[in-house]
C-alpha cells in the first residue's frame, strides 16, 4: 500500500483470481490488520471470511449473522483507549492536524483527489438554463 490508511475497504478483492493469488491477497489482508488496519471485505468468496476474525452477514440488507470474537491488534487497542478519554476538541485538532500532515507531504495526491471530487460534483451539477432565442422571420 502507497499510504497507511486507518481502513482499508476492499470490494471483492479476490474476484477473479486463481487459488495462489488469493491466498496472497489474503495473507496481505491479514498483515495488514496485524498493523492495526481495519478491514472490510465485502465478498461472496468463503475463503475470505474463513480468514478474517470477525464475521458480519447481511442476508436482504439485515444483519443475519455474527462472529462472537472481535481481534484488536494492541497497538489499535491502545489508540482507541486513549481516544475514548481524550476530548472532542482534541481528537478534532488532531483529525486537522493528520489531514493537514497528509495533504502537505502528499501533494500531487492532493491536486489528483481535488480534482476528481472538481469533475464529480461538476458532473452532478445541473446544466445552465438555455436561453431560448426568439424565432427567426
Amino acid at each position: 500500500m502507497a499510504t497507511t490508511p486507518r481502513i482499508l475497504l476492499a470490494d471483492e478483492p479476490t474476484g477473479n483470481l486463481d487459488s495462489v493469488n488469493t491466498s496472497r491477497v489474503i495473507d496481505d489482508l491479514r498483515n495488514m490488520a496485524s498493523r492495526g488496519i481495519a478491514i472490510v471485505v465485502i465478498t461472496h468468496d468463503e475463503r475470505v471470511p474463513a480468514a478474517a476474525d470477525r464475521r458480519l452477514v447481511l442476508t436482504d440488507g439485515v444483519l443475519s449473522q455474527t462472529s462472537p470474537t472481535v481481534y484488536m491488534p494492541p497497538q489499535l487497542e491502545q489508540k482507541t483507549a486513549r481516544r475514548k478519554h481524550g476530548s472532542s476538541i482534541l481528537r478534532l485538532l488532531e483529525s486537522v492536524a493528520d489531514s493537514i500532515n497528509s495533504l502537505s507531504t502528499r501533494p500531487m495526491r492532493t491536486a489528483l483527489l481535488l480534482m476528481a471530487f472538481l469533475l464529480g460534483a461538476g458532473g452532478l451539477a445541473p446544466p445552465p438554463a438555455s436561453r431560448k432565442r426568439p424565432p427567426r422571420r
